[in-house]
């Protein structure tokens, strides 16, 4: 008799209820997003883009256009300034152009 309500309570439990949740978002300004990687012994790397829509799907020419490319970037370490060399694009990994 236990053991028939145990599984009974074990299938009402597995069987719950579904509900889709809708969320409503106001639109933003778009905001600047740094992904970096400083790394003893290996060169640096510092992306820059702006943030996309959590919702919204993503097209190819959106997510070209997100990146920025005419940014001045550089480091400070110790009070001396190492200015970085941007590069467009990327193959297999290696810097390009």
């Amino acid at each position: 008799m236990r053991f028939s309500f145990l599984l009974f309570f074990i299938a009402i439990g597995l069987s719950a209820c579904e509900r889709d949740i809708v969320f409503t978002l106001n639109e933003a300004t778009p905001k600047l997003v740094v992904e970096a990687s400083i790394e003893n012994g290996q060169p640096p790397l510092v992306i820059l883009s702006k943030s996309l829509p959590f919702f919204d799907t993503l097209r190819p020419s959106q997510l070209a256009t997100s990146f920025i490319s005419d940014a001045a970037v550089s480091v400070t370490h110790n009070g001396r300034v190492y200015p970085l060399k941007g590069y467009s694009s990327f193959a297999a990994g290696v810097p390009v152009g």
